[in-house]
């Protein structure tokens, strides 16, 4: 799609918005699980029911905030009865997910991942290891898309962030969800619940979950080399078969004190173990050419990991209207893992047995302090900081040896890096006229990371960021239907842990396009200036058309480069110059009873993206930034019967991929997604719901390539993942 068919498009949105709200008249009240309903002439009336009502923010968040933000409900989150956070996230606005379902899937904003998105758990960064597999959908309570940065959350944010609220509701509550699965033959169960009550001045929240399932995940990689006339030298063709088996159980306890005065106090906490053991085999068949070192190999992984985080808040209230919040909080994640492979050759014998012990423990905690003052009338100001620290202890035993058991190689590494990151900041909230108001904020944040280990000498790297972030909004007079944002900031990505520690990461099978991978402690961060602009138009009891574009310019963007030494393919990041991003992204969703009385009790969301970039050290064409996905969209009906308690739910997303130039000797081939999904929900009384879903319906399979080519030739790897449609049900009780 070029600018001027999305220009055009942007136009079509914003008439057909126009025109939607001149027709509204509805304001019905909207279902906690689907669009609002309006009662219509000749219904039968029926038997009122006791209804627990819960408050929905994302409407009112969205309109009234001074920031750009976009919130989802917990409503939402677990609408399509997704046990996995990715599936969720793929179909909000500007969210993109890369890779499979359970496989380390990686969240993308705007199209950019790798850090450009910062992953936020209740305002505070992801703890370092953190996967978007390890959170259970029903402990969410709602989910902040932050295009723009703010002063009082990291500048860590290029793409923008999404921040991930657990479950706070202190309501006195007693809810249960029993679930199954099945992908692929394999089955997956699944349990959730809830316990929150109150006596003043206390209150608390107990959420919890245990899930254990089975993946199955075949694939098949073609690998085919070839000379500067195109002759085919070099041709392999590897069958892959993976099962897994993952057992996990967490809990989210808080207890909040709140006498009602100036004082009160909030404890959170995070808990969760996970046991997961995996047989991989691969076997290799040559048709061209050498056969690779290990031709078929067997490979047994065992891990358990566990995840520890809490947080305390106090806040206090002055007479004169200030407020102070303190928070101090602690992680713990730690991993460890047992690894047996055994290597064939292309006859079959039996060459290699290699054992990996491993583990990894990160300990961290952070303090952070924001006190706002409203001194001056029409502002609100705030003063703030945070700090952060955190260690990771890192050690892998690896011993190679002969079928005989004789000792070929011992490779004893421990690593341990340190992080420390302080921030301040400022920033002031102004209602300029009843139609206007702006946000200011000015940030200093300065990393120190240091990595030692008994491989390697001590490695440090240090720097420093100043931030300054403008946002302004207004709002049409008296209707405030209109509303038109501005944003300008400076954000930046700094490297991570693992691109600065020297340690060597080993391929099974070493080619051009399955390289080893080094880091390098000389990298700086990457800078940027981002430019944000929005237009939003609200109709009816909860529609909205909005229209965005943003542009960014990237210095310092960190880039894989390519190396042969001594016969090993090595990558390893390198600063690279700059790049410039930009894209424009529309968004729709209404019910039809917002735009005629009487219309079915149907509500529709839509949202599509256009991105653009371009790395200015890479020769073109689709050049494009970190892989960057060029084009995204869902569509989404929820039905809502009048005749009967029974909702109805389809989503179709779609994710845009094709080639794109990684490096002046390499390029890949994104895999285009298809995804179809739909659920039902009936509700039986007051208490119990019954919740089928089907999801990834197409099955289509997930297709990915990479390519290396210099002057000898060329060399390209294929690699096919099909999937599987998931068929689960759960049965929701309040108890």
């Amino acid at each position: 799609m070029g600018r001027r068919a999305v220009i055009l498009t942007v136009a079509i949105v914003i008439d057909a918005a126009s025109q939607a709200a001149a027709q509204t008249r509805s304001d019905a009240p909207g279902d906690a699980e689907g669009p609002s309903a309006t009662p219509k002439a000749g219904d039968v009336p029926r038997k009122l029911e006791k209804v627990d009502v819960i408050r929905t923010r994302p409407a009112n968040d969205r309109r009234e905030s001074t920031t750009t933000r976009i919130v989802v409900s917990h409503d939402e989150i677990v609408r399509y009865g997704d046990d996995n956070l990715a599936d969720v996230l793929k179909r909000l606005p500007g969210i993109t997910i890369e890779g499979l379902p359970g496989g380390g899937s990686a969240i993308r904003l705007r199209g950019l991942g790798n850090g450009y998105t910062q992953i936020l758990l209740d305002g505070e960064p992801a703890p370092p290891g953190f996967s978007i597999e390890t959170l259970p959908p029903d402990l969410i309570e709602r989910i902040e898309i932050l295009r723009a940065p703010t002063a009082d959350m990291s500048a860590q944010a290029i793409a923008g962030a999404i921040n991930i609220v657990l479950r706070k509701n202190a309501d006195r509550r007693r809810a249960l969800t029993v679930s199954g699965a099945e992908a692929r033959q394999r089955p997956t169960y699944g349990l959730d619940g809830q316990l929150a009550d109150r006596a003043a001045p206390w209150a608390y929240t107990i959420a919890a979950s245990a899930s254990s399932g089975t993946h199955d995940g075949p694939s098949v990689a073609e690998q085919r080399g070839s000379d500067t006339l195109g002759n085919t030298n070099l041709l392999w063709s590897t069958r892959q078969s993976e099962v897994r088996r993952s057992d996990n159980v967490s809990v989210t306890p808080r207890l909040t004190w709140d006498a009602g005065g100036d004082d009160s106090l909030a404890t959170d906490a995070l808990l969760r173990y996970i046991v997961t053991r995996t047989h991989f085999e691969e076997v290799t068949t040559t048709l061209a050419g050498a056969p690779p070192t290990y031709s078929a190999d067997e490979v047994e992984y065992r891990f358990d990991t566990v995840v520890a985080q809490s947080h305390a808040e106090w806040r206090h209230r002055f007479a004169s209207g200030a407020s102070l919040d303190l928070k101090v909080g602690g992680t713990y994640n730690s991993r460890d893992g047992d690894v047996a492979f055994q290597g064939f050759d292309a006859d079959g014998v039996f060459i290699l047995d290699r054992t990996v012990r491993s583990s990894a423990a990160d300990k961290g905690f952070s303090t952070s302090g924001k006190y706002l003052t409203p001194i001056v009338e029409g502002h609100t100001l705030a003063f703030g900081w945070d700090t952060q620290y955190a260690e990771r202890d890192e050690r892998r035993l690896q011993l190679d040896a002969t079928p005989g058991g004789d000792l070929l190689a011992e490779i004893d590494e421990r690593y341990r890096s340190r992080l420390w990151r302080v921030a301040g900041y400022g920033q002031d909230e102004w209602n300029i006229t009843p139609s206007w108001s702006a946000y200011a904020g000015l940030r200093w944040e300065g990393l120190d990371a240091r990595t030692t280990g008994n491989a390697i000498s001590e490695v440090g790297n240090r720097s420093s960021v100043l931030s300054p972030l403008l946002q302004t909004v207004w709002k049409a007079p008296e209707t405030k239907a209109d509303l038109v944002r501005f944003g300008l900031g400076r954000t930046y990505k700094a490297p991570t842990t693992r691109q600065l520690t020297p340690r060597r990461y080993v391929a099974n099978n070493n080619t051009a396009t399955t390289p080893d991978y080094q880091g390098n402690p000389d990298l700086r961060p990457e800078l940027a200036w981002g430019l944000d602009l929005a237009y939003e138009h609200y109709f009816g009891n909860s529609g909205i058309a909005s229209v965005s574009a943003f542009a960014r310019r990237i210095d310092d963007v960190i880039l894989d480069q390519l190396a042969n030494v001594n016969g090993t393919w090595i990558t390893f990041p390198e600063n690279g110059g700059r790049a410039s991003v930009e894209g424009i992204e529309l968004e729709a969703k209404f019910n039809l009873r917002d735009i005629r009385v009487g219309a079915p009790n149907l509500a529709l969301r839509g949202n599509l993206a256009r991105n653009w970039s371009s790395v200015h050290d890479v020769p073109g064409p689709d050049n494009r930034l970190d892989r960057q996905v060029p084009f995204s969209g869902s569509v989404a009906a929820d039905y809502v019967a009048d005749a009967c308690p029974l909702t109805f739910g389809v989503a179709f997303t779609y994710r845009g991929g094709g080639p794109v130039r990684v490096a002046a000797d390499r390029s890949e081939v994104l895999p285009i997604r298809r995804l179809l999904d739909a659920y039902a929900l009936w509700k039986l009384d007051a208490g119990t719901k019954v919740r089928f879903s089907l999801q990834n319906i197409l099955r289509q399979d997930y297709v990915e390539a990479t390519s290396h080519f210099d002057e000898s030739g060329r060399l390209d790897l294929v690699t096919t993942t099909p999937t599987g449609t998931s068929i689960r049900v759960a049965v929701e009780l309040s108890l």
